[in-house]
């Protein structure tokens, strides 16, 4: 295995996830900073074959294609803790009634909402893992690379034969 190719995968994998930090930055989906914080990709050879693979929390999935009421789940708590990050002036009754509206939203619309579009640099607030995708395959040849691995792989086989 080629450590230059590993090393060089997960430097364009991580160029990709600072993409993908960007997107979700534009698009308005920028809270505590936890899902930015999340992202990582790991580069392995298996095989023939490089596989570069991405994570972050789970709730990420559900800001890129949004939610259907029946999709989004309620935690008071921690919802009470998102309204005062978003609006710390409020008085509690203010956020409860806050809450409230914006729950009887989510339950009617899902995610995002059409009011939350105001948060958008770009008039989005879905599609950061497709954006990010398509941004990997426009740049593949810069970001990715095989080279090095196949020149190690050719290298082994050209041994093999010399000392058949």
């Amino acid at each position: 295995m080629n450590q230059k190719t590993i090393e060089y995968n997960l430097e364009g994998a991580n160029r990709v996830i600072e993409f993908d930090k960007s997107t979700l930055s534009d698009q308005g989906h920028r809270d505590t900073g936890r899902l930015e914080k999340s992202l990582r990709a790991t580069v392995r050879v298996s095989g023939s074959r490089i596989l570069i693979e991405f994570f972050g929390l789970k709730y990420g999935k559900g800001l890129s294609t949004g939610l259907k009421p029946s999709e989004i789940s309620f935690n008071y708590s921690d919802l009470l803790a998102w309204a005062r990050r978003r609006k710390p002036e409020s008085t509690d009754g203010e956020l409860n009634r806050f809450l409230s509206n914006t729950i009887a939203l989510w339950e009617k619309k899902g995610q995002p909402t059409e009011g939350s579009l105001k948060f958008s640099k770009t008039g989005e607030r879905t599609g950061w893992i497709p954006i990010g995708t398509k941004f990997a395959e426009a740049n593949f040849d810069e970001l990715f690379t095989i080279d090095p691995f196949l020149e190690e792989i050719v290298d082994e086989g050209l041994k093999q034969l010399a000392t058949a």
